[in-house]
């Protein structure tokens, strides 16, 4: 699993970086990249890279289909950066996050207890959860749509003085 989830970390750097040339060439030759490559491409002898799981909604959980409108199973992953670049996705309704730039999760998990243990890939892109119905009967549903708008006004600290973030 470690290794999968450095290879997409690196893709989905690569992917970021991939309209500037000299970005997506500085991806391939700068030394910040050189142990996470190497892990992703052979493992690491020198001790286990760490990353973060948790469950952050059920696997049955629906969301709407961007296109389509339709409820289908919830899905979705982006890549975050801020002083440190991780990654994470949701499979599943698990989050997996991976530090980028070093084997450490310490400053994704600082962020998870300042920010009350929220998901940055639920709720900081301003999805809720919804459970709707009775006993066995209950599904849950991400009602929302994720958008980069939301995340950003939420780094702002739009969302925490009660201001919403517009669509985008």
């Amino acid at each position: 699993m470690l290794r999968f989830l450095a290879k997409m970390a690196l893709e989905a750097v690569a992917l970021r970086f991939s309209p500037n040339p000299a970005s997506l060439a500085g991806l391939i030759s700068e030394a910040y990249y050189d142990r996470i490559r190497r892990w992703a491409h052979h493992g690491d002898k020198e001790g286990a890279w760490p990353f973060h799981q948790r469950r952050v909604f059920p696997e049955e959980a629906l969301m709407r289909h961007p296109v389509s409108g339709d409820w289908v199973q919830a899905d979705y992953g982006f890549l975050t950066k801020r002083l440190e670049t991780y990654f994470a996705f949701c499979l599943n309704g698990y989050e997996f996050v991976i530090k980028v730039g070093g084997p450490s999760v310490r400053g994704y998990e600082e962020w998870l207890a300042d920010h009350r243990q929220i998901s940055p890939l639920v709720e900081r892109v301003g999805v809720t959860l919804e459970r709707r119905g009775e006993g066995a009967e209950t599904k849950v549903y991400l009602v929302g749509c994720p958008s980069t708008a939301a995340g950003a006004a939420f780094d702002r600290g739009l969302m925490g003085q009660g201001r919403e973030p517009t669509a985008g």
